[in-house]
């Protein structure tokens, strides 16, 4: 009788065991997983427009392409911290302006925009907690960038550019987001990037003279990207050594 209990008892012992190790075998693997599944990496193509001395008011015609590269660490379904470079082309001109003044000053540039910024994002909804109950959610966005303009061309009536000037910028929008699987996510957003210079345009200072001819620069410029992404996340499972099949 014993002997049976004790042979019972072994047998419930290596149950346990075994029940022990597959559960912490599981735990691991969630646990990797979850780590794994923290980063992202993607990119995104728009279209980028400008408001400030030379465009007082956003006009289609001064639409430009532009595109852009980020990484994303996902510290729960909620928060994010993205960080990326947006590169493409700015422009803006007087003769699309309804203003009689302006179009008779006939001002007008074009140039490369960089911008390299790091922004936390908020997601409305647990997006990815559950992707077959929650694979989609709006969000919001707001950071802090330092943004470039480069290679610019003055046209029309308007003077040479100074130089290439770098300031600083606070890029701020809204967008949505879908899971398409496990991998991949795309998102349509809207970003506006509020700068700390009212040169985005380089054109030469010139607070006097007539209207006609005059550039003010007691307003700061800002810049706006629609743009569309695609994103992949990292998933990776932990497989101990002593179980990989050789």
């Amino acid at each position: 009788m014993n002997l049976a209990l004790s042979k019972e008892e072994t047998l419930e012992k290596k149950n346990f065991h075994k029940q022990l190790l597959l559960l912490g075998l599981f735990n691991l693997l969630l646990v990797g997983n979850s780590i794994s599944q923290k980063y992202e990496i993607g990119f995104g193509l728009g279209a980028i427009n400008y408001k400030g001395d030379v465009a007082p008011v956003v006009k289609f015609q001064n639409t430009r392409p532009g595109g852009n590269i980020f990484f994303r660490i996902n510290f729960s379904e909620a928060v994010s911290l993205r960080s990326g470079l947006m590169l493409g082309a700015i422009s803006g001109s007087d003769e699309y302006q309804n203003d009689p003044f302006l179009q008779q000053r006939n001002f007008g540039f074009k140039s490369l925009i960089t911008e390299l910024n790091s922004v936390i994002e908020y997601n409305f909804f647990d997006f990815r907690k559950d992707i077959r109950r929650q694979s989609y959610t709006p969000y919001i966005f707001a950071g802090l960038g330092i943004s470039g303009n480069f290679l610019t061309e003055t046209t029309g009536n308007a003077p040479p550019p100074n130089s290439s000037v770098i300031h600083a910028a606070i890029p701020f929008g809204v967008g949505i987001k879908k899971a398409l699987n496990d991998k991949f996510t795309i998102a349509a957003e809207f970003s506006t990037s509020k700068t700390f210079s009212d040169n985005t345009d380089l054109i030469v200072d010139n607070d006097t003279g007539s209207r006609n001819t005059r550039v003010s620069r007691t307003d700061l410029d800002s810049y706006y990207y629609l743009n569309f992404t695609l994103s992949y996340r990292f998933i990776s499972l932990i497989c101990p050594d002593h179980l990989n099949v050789k």
